[in-house]
């Protein structure tokens, strides 16, 4: 089907993944169902695809900061958003990966694709 031939693995499909997942979040800010789609039809096993997600999300949120830091001035203001403020984000993130890994430990793969589909299904 159309859908199996939108593998991220592929050289062809990894670059529109690319284009089209950078696009989205600098467009519309988000874009984590948009880049699922690439990795839901892909042979990495589910650690797999979380890792790479997760890699992908952070270079993503980090040009994004800066991108619209730099625009705005926000970086460099007096306004900038309080220390504490970014050590929290960084416990909750730490939290959230242990959390994250203990439960997809639990998941078969088979209900992880599945699942991820409704996930897609349900935020598109």
């Amino acid at each position: 089907t159309a859908l199996q031939r939108i593998d991220v693995s592929r050289p062809v499909t990894g670059v529109v993944c690319g284009l089209t997942v950078t696009t989205a979040q600098l467009l519309a800010g988000a874009s984590g169902p948009l880049l699922d789609l690439f990795y839901l039809h892909s042979p990495l096993n589910r650690h797999q695809v979380v890792a790479s997600k997760a890699l992908t999300q952070t270079i993503g949120h980090v040009l994004k900061v800066v991108y619209y830091g730099a625009l705005t001035g926000v970086a460099t203001s007096t306004t900038a958003l309080p220390p504490w403020l970014y050590a929290a984000a960084i416990l909750a993130a730490i939290a959230g990966a242990r959390i994250g890994t203990r439960l997809l430990d639990r998941i078969p793969e088979a209900a992880f694709r599945s699942l991820s589909g409704w996930v897609i299904l349900a935020l598109g």
